[in-house]
């Protein structure tokens, strides 16, 4: 007679050793791979593409001013001085009755093509010396001089005749002098990449109009000044229009970006 006996395998008690290994074994596996391509979320992605807003875009162009002032100091010195010089020839300030800016405009007339020069440095965030802002090229200034032209009277013509509402047409147009230097279009080719890239962001369009409006407004509390106020509002708005540019052309890069992806 044979009794079968059920013999159970003993398992060995652990080790510190093996504890040890074990415990190596887990960490390794839950580590993530130092090879292992770090793939961005479509939530980091989508925050990574979207447009920051206006406040927050002229934020970011004051910065890169700042950091490449002299171009600024350029632009508002030669503004200021023009007033200066036509308040002493008219004997009469830019506060008084009858005082004619025409200097003035003859300046943004000067400084027409390195104002969007300067505008692009600030979106890309490079530094340019005064020599570079200041480069002239012919072409390329009668082309932003003509699609400015082009783009005021689109802009009168839909205030004036009401075919097709401002609030449409300038966001259109708003991109124009920009997508002409960046990509060496004519004033009409100009308008229509223009109107293509902003044709459904035109609320980022009128959010930088709106804080460009509202900087320019508060520029003149400095008006308050006795004697030079006015001068000093002047360079206010001058420097104002610099990062005001500056935001543009940003826009401009993220609609560029936006369009070809």
């Amino acid at each position: 007679m044979f009794v079968f006996l059920k013999i159970r395998p003993r398992h060995p008690k652990p080790t510190i050793g093996t504890m040890r290994s074990n415990i190596r074994r887990h960490t390794m596996s839950d580590t993530p791979n130092a090879n292992t391509p770090n793939v961005a979320t479509p939530a980091a992605t989508t925050d990574a593409n979207k447009w920051p807003g206006a406040f927050a875009a002229y934020g970011k162009a004051y910065d890169a001013v700042k950091k490449n002032i002299q171009p600024a100091l350029v632009v508002v010195g030669a503004y200021v001085a023009v007033a200066l010089l036509n308040s002493v020839i008219q004997g009469k300030t830019p506060a008084d009755e009858g005082y004619k800016s025409s200097g003035e405009a003859i300046v943004g007339l000067v400084f027409l093509l390195a104002m969007v020069v300067y505008a692009f440095a600030i979106a890309d965030k490079r530094v340019i010396s005064v020599k570079q802002f200041m480069k002239f090229n012919a072409g390329k200034y009668f082309t932003v001089l003509f699609t400015s032209i082009l783009c005021s009277i689109f802009a009168v013509l839909s205030l004036v005749l009401f075919i097709v509402p401002i609030i449409w047409v300038l966001p259109w147009v708003y991109l124009a002098i920009y997508a002409a230097v960046d990509k060496d279009l004519s004033p009409m080719a100009a308008i229509k990449h223009s109107k293509q890239l902003t044709r459904d962001h035109k609320g980022e369009v009128w959010g930088l109009i709106g804080v460009g409006f509202l900087l320019t407004v508060g520029s003149f509390i400095f008006a308050v000044v006795p004697v030079v106020g006015m001068f000093l509002a002047y360079a206010a708005i001058m420097f104002v229009s610099v990062v005001s540019n500056g935001a543009s052309a940003m826009l401009y890069r993220h609609l560029e970006k936006h369009n070809k992806a």
